[in-house]
């Protein structure tokens, strides 16, 4: 069909590898750990600038009752917008409800094995969960586990995209996802490092050893070496740090809201010292601070910060929260902490939760505020930008009317947007990308099989294009180019592959045609990956994302083991299929489907390779059971197969007919013994 396959290092080398979405901050931190003394202010050559091609100023405002509630029949007449004291004209005023759709299945403890960009085309929330582990003690680390685990079991919607890392660049650290497992199992990872060296170094508390070759010059005056001080303001550097990367990794997502949610007891340091002799850190460390307020709010990002100490209000949400020997909430370094939270968070319209332990109070009102506001376009009051700071307010005139938004932007010249007319070029920054694009529909899925002494990853990709037929041919050209980029957990390219496909004539004469479903297989170490797969056509100019984590199993370790399971139904046959490995063809058992939805007049039918370690002359006991996700049994089947070789099929039909609408869990399992390997397959009928 005309398929061309390339290497993709090219690619690789091109994108360096810039660990965008996941250690935010880990070069960093190391950077700032090999000079403690950190003495120097947020560069202005970093600072953000505001650009628009069109020069209006957009603001995202947040409007609550006293109450609290979201007040959603505002009117422009009653909003008012000042740059500089000066009042504006309202050129746009638009209110935003992004929808809340709620998971159709429920938590377990399963991986989502199916990856789409379709689940956001109405739009979602976008949230990165920034720990502060560097301003953590680590006897809190529970309470930050719990806090976000809370926020995930309760309060993520299904429209919803989270990646969770740490501002020392630390484990843990979790790609965009909306999988839950996923992001529970990344933050049971979560340890608080304050009053620790966090590198290795031995305790704060310990002036001697390793350190020596590492530390500053002695201080100006005093010719002491102040270790801790000198770790406290690296960590807060540091911190500073990972915000504005943070934000800076957010600023690229085409959504209107993204929010950081930074986790963390806050900033200690006195920064109030102006003597710079005493101390030559207070003074960039409180400018530091400030500048990465301003960097959130002009890049559009709103911040929330949640400090984990809570306050005396008992509440039961099983986060326990506890007070440390010693520590006093009403002390100078505790009121320091705090307002360095409110300093981070109000300057770009967000909220410091501090001194409360009502944590769903808190997440409460960031989903609210991120799922409706209003959008607040004026002209800037000059001709040409002048790449200055500039002051905003928002008044509303409504009484008991409570406004968030953010304070200031830059007013800069919007850059220069040059077409990426080279393909290779275009895929480097689809890649790069840290959110999911969707001009096209995509699917994807894996499930890993045994190779020759290697673990072979089949990836399966769906083009889902139904919405172009009829649309003055603007149908899918003769060439859909993908790209497919597998890094492991320390964002190292693992595998990496390059496919221009030859659209097949029966997708494109097809009136009825749904899309196109690409096969293909990845060499990979057992362990965790993560893929991107871009897709771009080159005729029309349609590109699409898609990520997805994945566990590779080691199939050749236990005594039975089981490749992923591939799941089909007696319509999924029918969309046009590509398989690029010639060898792979022969070995593909059944067209896949993406769908984890069915209707009760389909049938399932599901495969399984089963792998033994060695040849045996015992019965190899094969079981499936269908049963409803709240409990209770609906199908089952099961047998005893003597096999001679070390590798065989086991595949099933179910039928759906009777079942009720619902969410079900599909269990394949094969055992020699009591030895007993098994797969999960989460689904629902309607």
């Amino acid at each position: 069909m005309g398929e061309r396959f390339t290497d993709l290092a090219w690619l690789c080398r091109r994108l360096e590898l810039r660990n965008q979405g996941v250690r935010l901050a880990g070069a960093l931190a190391l950077q700032a750990l090999a000079t403690v003394a950190i003495a120097q202010p947020l560069p202005d050559s970093d600072r953000p600038l505001f650009r628009s091609s069109v020069d209006l100023v957009e603001v995202t405002v947040s409007v609550t009752d006293a109450g609290g509630r979201a007040i959603s029949d505002l009117r422009e007449d009653e909003v008012s917008v000042l740059e500089d004291g000066e009042p504006q004209a309202v050129q746009s005023f638009t209110r935003i409800e992004v929808p809340t759709t709620h998971y159709d299945r429920p938590l377990s403890d399963a991986m989502v094995d199916v990856a789409t960009n379709t689940h956001r085309v109405e739009g979602g929330r976008t949230y990165v969960f920034l720990l502060d582990d560097l301003h953590t003690h680590p006897l809190r680390s529970v309470t930050v586990q719990a806090i976000v685990q809370r926020f995930v079991e309760r309060h993520l919607l299904a429209n919803d995209l989270v990646a969770i890392t740490t501002t020392s660049g630390q484990p843990p650290s979790q790609h965009f996802t909306n999988d839950r497992r996923r992001l529970l199992d990344a933050a049971a990872q979560f340890s608080g490092r304050y009053g620790t060296d966090w590198a290795g170094l031995g305790s704060s508390s310990d002036r001697g050893g390793l350190f020596g070759a590492l530390s500053a010059p002695a201080l100006p005056g005093v010719g002491v070496y102040d270790r801790e001080k000198e770790l406290a303001a690296a960590d807060g550097f540091q911190l500073l740090r990972a915000v504005q990367t943070t934000a800076e990794l957010m600023s690229s997502a085409d959504t209107r809201r993204k929010a950081i949610v930074l986790v963390g007891q806050g900033l200690e340091y006195d920064t109030n010292e102006v003597n710079t002799t005493l101390d030559q850190h207070a003074l960039p460390l409180r400018e530091g601070l400030e500048l990465a307020a301003r960097a959130t709010a002009q890049l559009g990002v709103t911040l929330y910060a949640i400090d984990p100490r809570g306050g005396a209000d008992s509440v039961d949400n099983g986060i326990t929260v506890q007070r440390l020997n010693g520590e006093s909430p009403e002390s100078p370094a505790a009121w320091r902490a705090r307002y360095s939270l409110r300093t981070l968070a109000e300057e770009g319209g967000g909220f410091a939760f501090v001194s409360s332990s009502r944590f769903d109070d808190a997440f409460e009102r960031i989903v609210q505020e991120n799922s409706s506001y209003y959008l607040i376009g004026y002209r800037p009051p000059r001709e040409s930008p002048d790449d200055e700071r500039h002051e905003i307010e928002v008044r509303v005139i409504r009484p008991g009317a409570r406004v968030r938004a953010r304070r200031s932007y830059v007013h800069s010249r919007a850059p220069t947007v040059v077409a990426d007319d080279d393909v290779e070029e275009r895929l480097t920054r689809l890649l790069e990308q840290p959110l999911p694009e969707t001009g096209l529909d995509l699917d994807l899925t894996t499930r890993a099989r045994r190779g020759d002494d290697r673990t072979e990853l089949e990836v399966t990709v769906w083009v889902d294009v139904p919405y172009l037929v009829g649309r003055d041919n603007a149908w899918l050209g003769d060439k859909l180019v993908l790209a497919v980029l597998a890094v492991d957990d320390k964002d190292k390219e693992a595998a990496s592959r390059l496919l221009e496909v030859q659209m097949p004539d029966e997708l494109r004469d097809a009136s009825d045609a749904s899309g196109v479903r690409v096969i293909m297989r990845l060499d990979l170490p057992p362990g965790s990956a993560h893929l991107r797969v871009a897709a771009f056509d080159q005729e029309t100019g349609l590109v699409g994302t898609v990520q997805h984590d994945v566990e590779v199993p080691d199939l050749g370790e236990d005594p039975v083991t089981l490749s992923g399971m591939a799941v089909g139904t007696r319509f999924s046959s029918s969309l046009p299929t590509m398989v690029p490995d010639e060898y792979f063809q022969e070995t593909v058992s059944m067209p896949q489907t993406a769908q984890r939805v069915f209707d009760t007049d389909d049938t399932l039918a599901v495969s399984v390779e089963v792998y033994l370690r060695e040849e045996t002359r015992s019965p190899l006991y094969l079981a499936t059971t269908i049963t409803r996700a709240d409990g209770g049994g609906i199908f089952r089947t099961d047998q005893y197969r003597f096999v001679s070789s070390l590798e065989s099929i086991y595949e099933v039909k179910a039928p759906l007919f009777g079942f009720e609408p619902g969410a079900y869990i599909l269990t394949m399992e094969a055992g020699l013994a009591e030895d007993v390997a098994r797969r999960e397959l989460y689904f629902s009928v309607r």
